[in-house]
C-alpha cells in the first residue's frame, strides 16, 4: 500500500468525480479559459472522466473514488494535489489558493476508509501534489513555480528525510503551474523534459543518475499540458487525444500511449497526472 517511484507498474489510483467541477482562477491555464468565456459542460466532463477511468482499467489499474467530495471545492476533480504518497504513508499537502483549501478533507477521509496511513502533513507555506515527481526511491523532485513555496518545500524535506528520501526544490516558470508541466518520467530512466524551463543543475542531476532525457521544445507545447502524463509502467503512458506532438515522440520511443479525450480538463488546466492520485505501484 505504498508508492516508491513514479515508473513502476501502477496498480491502484484514487479519482474524484467531476460532480462539482467548475473553472476556478487558480492558474494561468484556468484564468485564460475564464477570459475566453469557457464553461464546463457537465455531461461532457462526466463522459470524459469515464473515458479516463476506462483507459486506466484497460491498463489493469484498480480504481477507487472519493465518495463525498465537497460541493464548494470545484477544482477537487484534480485529485493529485491533496497529497503525495510515499513508502510509509501519505503526506497531506497544503494548498496555496483559498479556492482549493479544504479539498484535502474528503481526500484524507477516503484514504483512511480504504486503510491507507497518513504519514504527515504540510503545515507551512504551500506544497501541492502536482509539483512532485519521484526520481527514484531516494529522491523526490518538487517544483517551485506557481503553487508550491519554499517554506512548504522545506517542511516536506523535514518530513521525507525521516524516510531517507531527499526532496529537491526545482524552480520553474509560473506559467506551467506545477513541475508536471515541464518534466515527465515515462519509463525507468527515461523522461520527457522541457530543458529550457528547468535549472541546468537539475539536468545534470538527472543525467548523473543515468536518465535519458528527451527534450521537448517549449515552443512546440507552449500553452498546453503536453507533459501532464501518467506513467503506467511496462513502457505504457496515459496521455490524451489532443497531444499529438508528444504522443508521436513517445510512440517513436517504443512506448504504448493511451489517448482518451480529456478536452474538458486539459483545456482548463489539468491532465492525466492531475486527475489521478496514486495509491500503489510496483517497485521498479
Amino acid at each position: 500500500m505504498a508508492i516508491y517511484n513514479n515508473t513502476g507498474v501502477l496498480r491502484k489510483v484514487l479519482l474524484c468525480p467531476p460532480t462539482y467541477y467548475e473553472i476556478v482562477p487558480v492558474s494561468d491555464f484556468s484564468r485564460t479559459a475564464l477570459e475566453r468565456g469557457d464553461k464546463v459542460d457537465p455531461k461532457k466532463a462526466h463522459a470524459q472522466h469515464d473515458e479516463l477511468a476506462d483507459a486506466l482499467r484497460d491498463a489493469g489499474v484498480e480504481l477507487f473514488r472519493i465518495e463525498e467530495p465537497d460541493p464548494t471545492r470545484h477544482w477537487a476533480v484534480y485529485a493529485r494535489d491533496f497529497g503525495v504518497n510515499s513508502p510509509e504513508g501519505v503526506v497531506i499537502c497544503r494548498f496555496k489558493y483559498y479556492e482549493r483549501k479544504g479539498e484535502e478533507v474528503p481526500g484524507e477521509k477516503q484514504l483512511r476508509k480504504l486503510g491507507y496511513k497518513i504519514y504527515g502533513r504540510i503545515e507551512r507555506g504551500a506544497w501541492e501534489g502536482g509539483d512532485n515527481r519521484y526520481l527514484d526511491e531516494k529522491h523526490l523532485a518538487t517544483g517551485q513555480g506557481e503553487r508550491s513555496t519554499w517554506p512548504g518545500i522545506r517542511n516536506a524535506q523535514q518530513i521525507f528525510e525521516k524516510q531517507g528520501i531527499k526532496v529537491h526544490g526545482i524552480e520553474t516558470p509560473t506559467k506551467w503551474t506545477h513541475l508536471d508541466g515541464v518534466f515527465a518520467p515515462v519509463a525507468r530512466g527515461l523522461a520527457l523534459i522541457i530543458k529550457s524551463e528547468v535549472p541546468p543543475w537539475f539536468l545534470g542531476f538527472l543525467e548523473g543518475r543515468d536518465y535519458e532525457l528527451v527534450d521537448i521544445p517549449a515552443e512546440k507545447v507552449e500553452g498546453t499540458l503536453a507533459l501532464n502524463l501518467l506513467c503506467l509502467g511496462n513502457d505504457r503512458v496515459l496521455s490524451f487525444k489532443t497531444n499529438p506532438y508528444v504522443n508521436d515522440v513517445m510512440k517513436a520511443l517504443g512506448l504504448t500511449v493511451y489517448e482518451p479525450d480529456l478536452t474538458e480538463f486539459v483545456d482548463r488546466g489539468g491532465g492525466p497526472h492531475c486527475l489521478t492520485f496514486e495509491l500503489e505501484r510496483d517497485r521498479d
